[in-house]
């Protein structure tokens, strides 16, 4: 809680979203430096195969199933994933990776599902039934990054936070995940 602005909230969603003090998170500014896009677990995968991408826990799926466009899905062959997996008391927010221009994002209707291991496996790809949106992000110093959010269950909205096509600095706020009912 030293991390936070502020400690004192009225309710878990505000805990879900708060804003941290600017020294909690040093950022590398270094061009050859890819920061992560958030707090939480982060699981890399390289040369990934677009028919099985690998899900947080060990299930697989379709990169074009989760995205819903073949299109975009193809430019990531034997690519690197990366997966940030959030839980309730993680900072929700996310941010630019490196300094860039964000495309329109894509939002993909779907359901709320728990990701919890019971779910995972009683639900086959889970992840692409979840609500979720993407994007295509325009890095300058590491090629285009498809950024994908998935929902799960009690969180019910993203809020995307960036401009579309207007340049954006590494480490800016690119969206949030809070709790409150599905929209």
């Amino acid at each position: 809680m030293q991390e936070s602005v502020d400690s004192s909230f009225k309710n878990f969603n505000e805990f879900f979203i708060r804003k941290l003090k600017p020294e909690a998170r040093p950022i590398d500014m270094n061009s050859d430096s890819l920061i992560s896009l958030g707090d939480g677990r982060i699981l890399a995968y390289e040369n990934i195969d677009l028919n099985k991408i690998v899900q947080v826990k060990g299930f697989t799926y379709s990169l074009k199933e989760l995205t819903g466009e073949s299109d975009i899905s193809n430019k990531y062959k034997d690519g690197t994933c990366l997966i940030l997996r959030l839980c309730p008391t993680d900072y929700h927010r996310f941010h630019f990776v490196d300094s860039g221009v964000c495309e329109k994002n894509n939002r993909i209707s779907g359901d709320y599902y728990s990701v919890n291991p019971i779910a995972l496996k009683k639900i086959p790809e889970l992840y692409c039934r979840n609500k979720r949106e993407w994007s295509l992000f325009h890095s300058e110093n590491f090629g285009d990054i498809l950024y994908v959010e998935v929902g799960a269950t009690c969180v019910g909205t993203i809020v995307q936070t960036y401009l579309t096509n207007v340049a954006v600095k590494k480490a800016l706020k690119k969206a949030t995940s809070s709790l409150a009912a599905p929209q």
